[in-house]
């Protein structure tokens, strides 16, 4: 009996337990998570010997878990194996996402994903945080104002910096730009494709008031009595973006979690991006681009 099984799981993706090379004389794979009795199937052998078992649903309730498989002819176990334990690596793997080009892509250590170029940040608070994958995550550093994690999927960034291969075989600065007192900004963070937080600063440059789940109520004279709900909206805008940049910052647009503040530091509101699409361009060619998103972050009941 031979398994194909990856322990590193993508939980947005199909997960599944690969079972071939089963001996003639075997009638059933029989698969259960260690620990957990209530949590087991048993499949026939079809004749290709071969079972592909689809553990989509058990992976994503547990971050960690182990699989026993057993051959089993009637109810004889031919044969046992305990593939090695699963644990979460995210929410869908980067390597099979279609990344635009940036200026690390070609450096040693796989930099899939990497902090964008345009970076705004508030005069008073300038911190925040930009998500990083690298294939070797140990070959990796970064000097100045910012600071990877330990697993380095985030880094926190304060000002100017450096990221950078070990021995610096290959750099790029990064100089983040303060937006003007006068402007008003939000906060915003987000879960990305990949199941790393983000935190970043746009710029609001429309608010919106509209009523929402209006009700008419009847009255002795006839007269109007409508009451109305309220929903809280906000346009963000960033400017100045290539073509990486528009790809980074439009992952707001499929996160199922979205927050934002108006100060840093101040109550965060889940929100929900109403913004359903963002298109990239060709290339770098031409004028740099702006992404524009519309968020809900605030609602009320009618009375």
């Amino acid at each position: 009996m031979n398994i194909d099984f990856s322990p590193a799981i993508w939980a947005q993706e199909r997960n599944f337990l690969y079972v071939s090379s089963l001996q003639a004389g075997s009638t059933h794979v029989l698969v259960e998570v260690v620990g957990h009795s209530e949590l087991s199937a048993k499949y026939a052998i079809p004749p290709s010997r071969a079972v592909d078992v689809d553990v989509t649903d058990v992976v994503r309730m547990y971050e960690t878990g182990t699989f026993k498989v057993s051959e089993l002819s009637g109810d004889t176990v031919v044969e046992e194996q305990t593939p090695d334990s699963w644990l979460r690596a995210g929410l869908i793997n980067p390597t099979k996402v279609l990344i635009p080009d940036h200026d690390l892509q070609d450096a040693g250590g796989g930099a899939l994903i990497v902090p964008p170029n345009k970076i705004l940040v508030d005069t008073e608070d300038p911190s925040c945080i930009a998500e990083c994958y690298f294939s070797e995550p140990n070959n990796w550093l970064a000097t100045g104002d910012a600071a990877l994690d330990d697993e380095k999927r985030n880094i926190t960034i304060t000002g100017d910096f450096l990221l950078a291969t070990r021995g610096f075989t290959a750099t790029k600065s990064y100089w983040p730009e303060y937006a003007d007192v006068c402007t008003p900004l939000a906060f915003l963070t987000w879960r990305s494709f990949t199941g790393a937080m983000r935190i970043h600063v746009f710029k609001v440059v429309q608010q919106a008031t509209e009523a929402v789940d209006e009700v008419e109520m009847l009255t002795a004279d006839n007269s109007y009595d409508i009451r109305k709900g309220r929903r809280d909206s906000v346009t963000l805008r960033l400017d100045g973006l290539n073509r990486y940049d528009l790809w980074y910052y439009g992952d707001v647009v499929t996160s199922s979690f979205v927050g934002v503040s108006f100060e840093a530091g101040t109550k965060s509101y889940r929100a929900e991006v109403t913004t359903k699409k963002i298109e990239l361009p060709a290339n770098d060619e031409g004028a740099l681009g702006s992404l524009e998103i519309t968020l809900n972050y605030s609602r009320y009941d009618s009375l």
